[in-house]
């Protein structure tokens, strides 16, 4: 990261491309907090986040010890860069609230999504579970499969999780 830092501050025209691939690295790495500095000095350059920079930040941020207020500030920004969740970000979203006990949150993001599969159906359900909600995570299975998604061995696993969380 450091050799690619210098090469990043040296450039004297930096694109979308040159910024994702920074705000990805620090991402991969595990550096949250570079990852953020960066995207924060993205905007004041005037460049606008795509779904690849949005997509690296989500991943920094739900991988660490995210605040909530922090998480919700990034996703105003993904509402204000894209006018409809895509399906990785969304399920980021939703993955985001269920840890932090927003399930409110969860349905909002969820039923935004113009586009489902079978990982966000699976991150609504272990939301539900997680939160204590093992009839309502056993309806949303119900659901996905009347809708003709097929469940996997993760969604099955989710499940039996969200029943024996409760009891």
């Amino acid at each position: 990261m450091e050799d690619a830092c210098y090469i990043f501050e040296s450039m004297s025209e930096r694109d979308v491309v040159s910024w994702n691939a920074m705000i990805g690295g620090y991402a991969v790495q595990g550096f949250a907090d570079d990852a953020l500095r960066l995207i924060r000095s993205m905007l004041r350059a005037g460049m606008i986040p795509d779904s690849f920079t949005l997509g690296s930040i989500m991943k920094a941020l739900v991988g660490g010890s995210t605040s909530l207020d922090l998480g919700r500030q990034i996703h105003a920004l993904v509402l204000k860069c894209q006018s409809k969740h895509d399906v990785a970000i969304g399920n980021t979203l939703i993955d985001m609230y269920s840890k932090s006990g927003e399930i409110e949150d969860v349905k909002q993001v969820f039923n935004e999504m113009e586009q489902k599969n079978v990982i966000s159906w699976t991150s609504l359900i272990a939301g539900y579970g997680k939160n204590g909600y093992r009839h309502k995570a056993i309806a949303m299975y119900k659901k996905m499969e009347s809708e003709g998604l097929k469940p996997n061995d993760v969604t099955f696993l989710t499940l039996l999780f969200a029943c024996s969380h409760v009891g």
